[in-house]
Formats: C-alpha cells, sequence, structure tokens
C-alpha cells in the first residue's frame, strides 16, 4: 500500500540548523554526505523502493533489505498488553537500528504505537507519524515541553510509547571505562508515576563500528553525524533482545531520580552476559521416592516418653517440643521424609529419599506438633556448639564443611546455636502460625539457656532464585568480601551498571526487596528469613555452596541475641526476656536443655 507521504531527504542540508550553520552544511553539503554515508543511505532508501509506503510496511522492508534479522527473548511479546497504557524502555546501543526493530515487533501487536524520538529522524517521512520529537542534545529546549506533554497525553490516551531514555547514542564513557548509555532522562519514571503505567524494561544487545566510538571520543557531535553510515553497516545482523519484567508503578515509589536509576538498573540486568545458569547436582526429574509416611501413632509413643521440660509450648491445637536422635527415632525420620518433601519443591534437598546425614545422631531437633491434624508441619535443626565441641573436633559442625571458622567468629559461635534444616510444610507456609511457632521455640529455647548469646546459620538462596538475585542479595547483605571465608564460593559477575547502582544507592532491606521482586518471574522477593535475621539484627557474613545440598548457595549469618533490644526480641522470648538480656555467665546456675 502506498501512502501519500513526502520523500525522505538523506542529506546533512536536510538537517534542521540556523544562521552560520545552516550556510556551512548548504556549502560542504554534499561533501559532507559522502564521508558520513548520507549518499549510501539516500541510495539504500531509493534501491530498496522505501519511498512512500506506511510506516508499518517501511521498517519491515528496511529489516528485510538490510537482511537483518532479531531474535525476542524472555517472552517479550506475551508481555506487551494489546490494550491500555504502556511504557518501554530501552538502552540506546545503535541510534537508529533498535529503534526500526521496535517498531517492527511492537506494531505487530499494537497500532496505537509511539516513539519519543530525536527530531533529526524528521528526516524519516515514512515513518513520521511513530514519532513525538524531542532534541536530547538541548534538554533545556522549550519545544521538548510540548513532547513531554504530547508523551503524557498519548498515555492518557491509553497508547503504548516507546523510550530511550539515554536520548542519544550509547558511547564509550572514560569514566567508566566502558561503551554504555549516557545518564537516563528522568521522563519514564515521571510518565510513569503521573499517570499510573506500567513499564516494560528491555535490553538490546549489540555495538555500534570501533570508527564510531573513536570519532565520537575526538568530538561528540560526530556521534549523532555518523549515524546513518552505521544505519547502512548493519547489513546481516542478528540482534537479541531481552526483556526484564513489568514494573509496576507502586514499586517506583521514591524520587524520579532514583526511580530513574532503579528502570536504568532493570534493563541492563537483562544483558546476557551476566545471566548465568546455576549447576545442580541431580535433575529434579531423576530424584527416587521418598520414604513412607511414619504413623502418627509412633510418634506420639515417642513423644508421651519425653521429658516434660521437652514439651515447650502449646498454642491453639499446636504443640513445639525439641529432642535427640535417641528419644525420637521414629520422629525424626518423619522429620527427614518432611525436610525432603519441602526442599524438593524450592529445588533443593539431598537428592535422596529423605533428607538426613550423621549430624541428625548429634543436633537437637526443634519440631511443631499439629494436634488436630495428627501431623508434624515444621521443624528447626539446632547444633549446641558447646555440646558438640566436646571433643574439639570442628567436623562435627555442620556448618565447617561450608565455611572455614576461625578467629573471633569461632570464639563467638562457641556461646551459640547453630540453626539450620528449617522448613514449614507447603500447608503452612503462608500461616501466620508456623513461622511464629519455631521461633516461639527458638526463644524458649534460649532463655532457658541463657549462657547461649548467638544465634548463628545460613539463609538458604533456594534454587528457585535467579542467580542474579543470589548475587545481588550477596552485595547488599554481606558487601563486597566474604568476612568468614567459604569452603566453595559462588562466583557469579555483576553487571557494572548494577553495581554502580548498589554502590551509590547502598540499598537497604526494603529497596533489596523490589530489586529481587523485580527479577523473579514469579516477583517473589528476598526469603523470610532474610527479613527475619534483618529485624533480629544478624549480620550477614558470607556465601557458600552446600555441595552436598543440591550445591545450593547459603548465606551466612549471626545474631548476637545477648545486644537485642527486649523490644525486638519478646515477641519470641515472652516473659524471660528481660532476666535472659541481664544474664551474666556468674549468675549462672547450670541452666542446660
Amino acid at each position: 500500500m502506498i501512502n501519500k507521504v513526502s520523500k525522505s531527504n538523506f542529506r546533512i542540508s536536510a538537517f534542521p540548523a540556523r544562521g552560520w550553520l545552516k550556510i556551512l552544511l548548504r556549502i560542504f553539503g554534499s561533501l559532507i554526505d559522502r564521508i558520513l554515508g548520507f549518499r549510501k543511505l539516500e541510495r539504500f532508501y531509493t534501491e530498496s523502493n522505501l519511498e512512500g509506503l506506511s510506516k508499518e510496511n517501511f521498517v519491515h522492508r528496511a529489516l528485510d533489505k538490510l537482511n537483518v534479522n532479531y531474535c525476542l527473548n524472555n517472552n517479550l511479546i506475551d508481555k506487551i498488553p494489546h490494550e491500555g497504557p504502556f511504557i518501554i524502555v530501552s538502552n540506546h546501543p545503535f541510534g537508529g537500528l533498535e529503534g526500526i526493530i521496535l517498531a517492527d515487533v511492537i506494531s505487530g501487536v499494537r497500532k496505537d504505537l509511539k516513539f519519543m524520538a530525536n527530531s533529526g529522524l524528521s528526516l524519516i517521512k515514512e515513518m513520521d507519524n511513530f514519532f513525538l520529537f524531542t532534541n536530547p542534545l538541548k534538554t533545556s529546549n522549550y519545544k521538548n515541553i510540548s513532547s513531554i506533554r504530547a508523551c503524557r497525553e498519548h498515555l492518557d490516551n491509553k497508547g503504548i510509547l516507546v523510550l530511550f531514555p539515554a536520548g542519544k547514542v550509547a558511547y564509550y564513557r572514560k569514566g567508566k571505562k566502558r561503551i554504555t548509555d549516557g545518564d537516563w532522562n528522568r521522563i519514564a519514571a515521571k510518565l510513569s508515576r503521573n499517570t499510573n503505567t506500567p513499564v516494560l524494561p528491555i535490553f538490546i544487545q549489540g555495538y555500534n563500528s570501533r570508527l564510531f566510538y573513536f570519532m565520537g571520543r575526538i568530538y561528540f557531535r560526530f556521534r549523532l553525524l555518523m549515524l546513518p553510515r552505521e544505519l547502512v553497516k548493519m547489513k546481516n545482523r542478528m540482534v537479541n533482545i531481552y526483556s526484564g519484567n513489568i514494573i509496576n508503578p507502586d514499586q517506583l515509589m521514591d524520587s524520579s531520580r532514583k526511580n530513574t536509576d532503579f528502570l536504568r538498573m532493570q534493563a541492563y540486568l537483562q544483558d546476557p552476559e551476566y545471566i548465568f545458569r546455576r549447576q545442580v547436582e541431580a535433575d529434579i526429574t531423576d530424584l527416587p521416592g521418598l520414604i513412607s509416611a511414619v504413623p502418627y501413632s509412633l510418634i506420639k509413643e515417642e513423644l508421651t516418653t519425653l521429658p516434660e521440660k521437652q514439651h515447650l509450648l502449646d498454642f491453639k491445637h499446636y504443640s513445639v517440643y525439641y529432642g535427640y536422635y535417641d528419644q525420637l527415632e521414629n520422629t525424626v525420620r518423619e522429620i527427614t521424609r518432611l525436610r525432603e518433601l519441602t526442599f524438593r519443591e524450592m529445588k533443593e534437598g539431598s537428592g535422596k529419599e529423605r533428607d538426613t546425614d550423621r549430624f541428625d545422631f548429634t543436633y537437637t531437633q526443634l519440631f511443631i506438633m499439629d494436634n488436630k491434624n495428627e501431623e508434624i508441619i515444621g521443624a528447626y535443626r539446632m547444633g549446641q556448639i558447646d555440646r558438640l565441641l566436646k571433643n574439639g573436633d570442628m567436623k562435627d559442625i555442620y556448618l565447617s564443611k561450608m565455611f572455614n571458622f576461625e578467629g573471633e567468629f569461632l570464639e563467638k559461635i562457641k556461646q551459640g546455636v547453630e540453626m539450620g534444616r528449617s522448613f514449614l510444610i507447603k500447608r503452612e507456609q503462608k500461616s501466620i502460625y508456623g513461622f511464629f511457632l519455631l521461633w516461639r521455640g527458638i526463644g524458649e529455647v534460649m532463655v532457658r539457656n541463657p549462657h547461649y548469646r548467638y544465634l548463628y546459620g545460613t539463609v538458604s538462596l533456594s534454587n528457585i532464585y535467579d542467580p542474579r538475585s543470589v548475587a545481588i542479595i550477596h552485595r547488599v547483605l554481606v558487601g563486597e568480601k566474604n568476612i568468614v571465608r567459604p569452603m566453595t564460593d559462588i562466583d557469579i559477575k555483576i553487571h557494572p551498571e548494577v553495581e554502580e547502582y548498589i554502590a551509590a544507592r547502598n540499598p537497604g532491606i526494603k529497596e533489596l526487596d523490589n530489586i529481587i521482586k523485580s527479577i523473579e518471574p514469579e516477583g517473589k522477593g528476598i526469603p523470610v528469613l532474610v527479613r527475619q535475621y534483618h529485624k533480629l539484627g544478624a549480620r550477614f557474613v558470607s556465601i557458600g555452596s552446600d555441595i552436598e545440598f543440591r550445591r545450593t548457595p547459603g548465606m551466612l549469618l549471626i545474631v548476637n541475641t545477648g545486644e537485642s533490644k527486649a523490644k525486638t526480641i519478646q515477641r519470641y522470648f515472652g516473659n524471660n526476656t528481660d532476666a535472659y538480656l541481664n544474664y551474666r555467665p556468674e549468675s549462672d546456675r547450670n541452666s542446660r536443655l
């Protein structure tokens, strides 16, 4: 179909200019056209019969004649709604080709597509109806105000808007020592908040020629002038496009500058060079079946023989107990079955018919009984370090397999309890009772044994988490280096843009949770135990890989419960909180489990 569209004018003299610059362009325009590739672009335009095509046909034929193909990753098309206001933000690696590609992609889904674009693109008359023009070289230009207003009106009319917030093509940034976008404009974040519009960040992989970056380092305006030359040189390219998760306006509750930095980071998070597949020991489909459930009658029989002091508390139809293997052989067997069942659902576990090892014979089992349904609903495995180190053998401590305990950290944990292997059965994972009762049981153990002043352990960063999430959690909560040396390192690189974001923002726990939600497909945030330990004032000190537990990453932490604030721990330590906090070793009356 041919539209009555003015022919595109691919000459430098056609660029909007005034005064002496306009005169120079007229005098030397022909020479400049030849040097910068405008002649080649015009020849391509003519030979490809692009004149007068509709905007959709124009971009499709241009890509076909350039023999440029693209690959859409991460279900990009499925994330674009068929109606309603929507914003797409992207990095700007090429300066022209990415706009043509996105126009071809998105116009196949939506006909109400608009780009906020450089006014230089007004030379392409066939695409004119795609654009809302602005001048990125002069951000204070009064004409830009009208273009921003036009963007807002387009979203108010429930249209879809594509923005390249850098405004200019990516270039070599001396301060960053790499090729990347310039600073992003705040318009995307502002429009999202002001119009209550979701945003989809995408990353387009690729670079321009070395000559382009070299000339840009000589004089920055050469970058714009060389774009026609670069577009013609894009023949036979394959361009990969990666989409992130949709960012809802309620995730952009900060200042427009911080929100802009957040959106930029989200785009660069999709860079495939920094996306890793985690190595897992065994494929989930190859795992053996679980052992049979232990009859409740056998568990009940063991519970009736426990000393009364090991019955820690009751709440509604739940009871919390602790015990040892030689007291609770059947109960421990059922706990290990339920552990493996629960961990497999999170792509963890031992890969055996039940999750057990030699430490189940020496560690303390804290567990919750649901008396109404006659089943165990959750448990924790606790290691009393003074009890375990009677023979002075560090191998009797489970986490010594993952971390090299020495020096000050070792001295601290000698006064503490190692926490691990926690679980709640699937039905109880969203219940307010299960999690509370586990921690209420831990608190009861501590107040009855006030010589324990530390809780330490690992929070499992489950294999259902994206490795990028693991790396960011580590970077934010632990820092650049592990204070305690892991036996097996987690070596996942973080994108420099993400590293710079974290260094500049120093995100707190809420912002970290928001970042992880934006990465994970199901929108899950940081593990609930991370939030819980953080509330208790935990210090996160390392991260390592448990090679015997399907290579699951574990983040090591320690809580100094002896120096906690009463209001922080009283929910779990109960009425004896003050006595616990005021305890001194000389007042120890041999209180023990």
